[in-house]
């Protein structure tokens, strides 16, 4: 098990997120795929 690669897959994921987040399309996105 290589908590350092699981680590850095959940930081690239919540980095895109934040990234999306605070981007208005990104917002408008999520409410489209939900």
């Amino acid at each position: 098990m290589d908590i350092n690669k699981e680590f850095e897959k959940l930081a690239e994921e919540f980095e895109k997120e934040w990234h999306d987040g605070h981007e208005p399309q990104g917002i408008d996105d999520q409410y489209v795929e939900e």
